[in-house]
């Protein structure tokens, strides 16, 4: 039998490369009741085409007018450079979840580029839960406090792509099943038999990772004590609606007691 899964070991690590792989996001764009005119006119003519009649779609048309729908589309053009780097991006956290997905991490990387990753992912989460939290999400959240959010998660964004792509060239280019044989070398070197190991030298891309790092580290001290800070300013606590209904309960216990003694002393 196996040993666990040393990928465990790195649960920050996971939830950033799972996030980087995700599909890329899209924005809600209204179309007016003119635009969908458009649509339904196309719809018809496919309609015609097919050899379908066209009668329900031609009285639908009119009916568009003045409506709004709001369609997906995917957020603005990037340049080249930049949709070019984001490629890269993707690339290699699709790299690594196929690495975690074959437990193969702990094999391909050093054991301090797994600790630095790790560290990075970990002020990473921190950012994220920061302006996460309830008081970040009121509507009523001044504006100022609404850039300072959206510039803090793209700057820690933009810091984990650059650790990312710092590793690029210690990856493999494909990622395919470990060999049965490496199975059999990582259990004698846990009983202290040496075998194939880990890579032992640190590439260069962990000299970048630990300056993010540092760098992380600030950000998410400071989105701590900026969302700390603001929970005080919009008199937000930790179960405030508990404690307003328990103050309610108890309003109405002692109402009830005042209007038996009452009733008592009338009698």
């Amino acid at each position: 039998m196996f040993a666990a899964n040393p990928v465990k070991q790195y649960p920050n690590l996971v939830e950033y490369i799972n996030f980087a792989c995700r599909p890329e996001p899209q924005t809600p764009q209204k179309m007016t009741g003119w635009g969908l005119l458009g649509l339904g006119i196309v719809g018809s003519i496919i309609a015609l085409i097919g050899g379908a009649p066209i009668m329900i779609a031609a009285a639908a048309v009119p009916a568009l007018a003045g409506t709004t729908m709001i369609v997906m589309q995917p957020k603005q053009k990037l340049n080249e450079g930049e949709a070019q780097r984001r490629e890269e991006i993707r690339k290699v956290a699709h790299a690594m979840k196929g690495l975690i997905e074959h437990r193969r991490l702990h094999r391909d990387l050093d054991a301090s580029s797994l600790l630095i990753l790790e560290e990075c992912a970990h002020y990473w989460a921190r950012i994220r839960i920061a302006f996460g939290t309830g008081q970040w999400q009121e509507e009523s959240l001044p504006h100022s406090y609404i850039s300072a959010r959206a510039a803090a998660r793209l700057a820690a964004d933009e810091g984990m792509s650059d650790v990312l792509l710092a590793y690029r060239n210690v990856l493999p280019d494909s990622v395919d099943g470990r060999n049965p044989l490496d199975y059999v070398d990582e259990a004698l070197e846990s009983f202290g038999i040496k075998g194939k190991g880990n890579p032992s030298q640190v590439p260069p891309g962990f000299y970048v990772a630990r300056a993010v790092a540092d760098k992380l580290r600030a950000l998410a001290e400071e989105a701590e004590r900026l969302a700390f800070q603001t929970a005080k300013e919009m008199d937000i606590r930790p179960g405030k609606s508990l404690d307003s209904a328990l103050s309610n309960l108890r309003d109405l216990r002692v109402a009830e007691e005042e209007l038996t003694e009452h009733v008592q002393h009338k009698n």
